[in-house]
């Protein structure tokens, strides 16, 4: 046995009145309880359960911190008001297209830009109208339906208005666009696109040019050359037609 009543590594421990001494020289007893080694006591150490916590901590549940709420799987933009403006840093939904009148005309505001495909449409009319006044007497040509009530609401209107031979201050002057705007908003749905722009010869005995070309209104234009027609004045253009042919029926017929 070693010393101080400790069994050395491998050493069978006596027994003391039937009770096994076991290794440390503690005994075991009822209850679960023990004492103190006798190594220990030796040296001093009074045992695990006289120990001092040289610092205590106190373990105080921290709160946890609240859970955030369910996202959507779908996120949604927020709902704007019609009204209101957008963010700084977008632009909003772009405006609806307006429609600009293919026209340019003495009584509206200039048109921002004259469409290609009006162009070539006005100058086919003016094409299509002289050869039309050079290949019939215009005395009998009706230019639409309404052909009487035209010339007859622009003699009452104009009276004095010199058609033969037009001048432009006659439709683009402030005061004349203000005396021709009641006459021709008295067609509106009466002639169709009444108020669309075509070209107009300010010499009634000459071709389109582009000197002898102005703009002027759809119903402008039928009412000046209905009036030139019944009046005799584009008879010229007809007369001037006929010359060649009937020279060369002329010279045919001498030969």
């Amino acid at each position: 046995m070693a010393r101080g009543g400790v069994s050395a590594p491998g050493e069978r421990s006596p027994s003391w009145g039937g009770v096994p001494q076991h290794r440390g020289g503690v005994s075991p007893r009822r209850g679960g309880g023990g004492g103190v080694p006798q190594g220990w006591a030796a040296v001093g150490f009074a045992g695990p359960q006289h120990l001092p916590d040289p610092h205590p901590v106190t373990l105080k549940p921290s709160p946890l911190p609240p859970l955030p709420p369910l996202a959507s799987p779908h996120p949604q933009p927020p709902q704007r008001e019609r009204d209101d403006p957008p963010p700084k840093g977008k632009r909003g939904p772009p405006p609806p297209p307006q429609e600009v009148q293919p026209c340019l005309t003495p009584l509206l505001p200039p048109q921002p830009r004259v469409e290609l495909a009006w162009a070539m449409k006005a100058h086919q009319h003016a094409q299509v109208y002289f050869n039309l006044i050079s290949s019939v007497d215009p005395k009998f040509l009706n230019l639409t339906k309404v052909d009487d009530q035209i010339y007859s609401e622009f003699r009452k209107s104009f009276k004095d208005l010199k058609i033969d031979v037009l001048d432009p201050e006659e439709l683009k002057s402030e005061s004349a666009k203000e005396k021709w705007r009641p006459f021709c908003l008295r067609f509106e749905g009466v002639v169709e696109d009444f108020n669309y722009g075509t070209l107009l010869r300010l010499d009634c005995r000459k071709d389109y040019t582009e000197e002898n070309t102005i703009f002027a209104t759809r119903i402008q234009f039928f009412a000046i050359e209905i009036a030139r027609n019944r009046e005799g004045c584009n008879s010229v253009v007809y007369s001037s037609a006929r010359e060649p042919a009937a020279a060369a029926a002329e010279e045919a017929a001498s030969g």
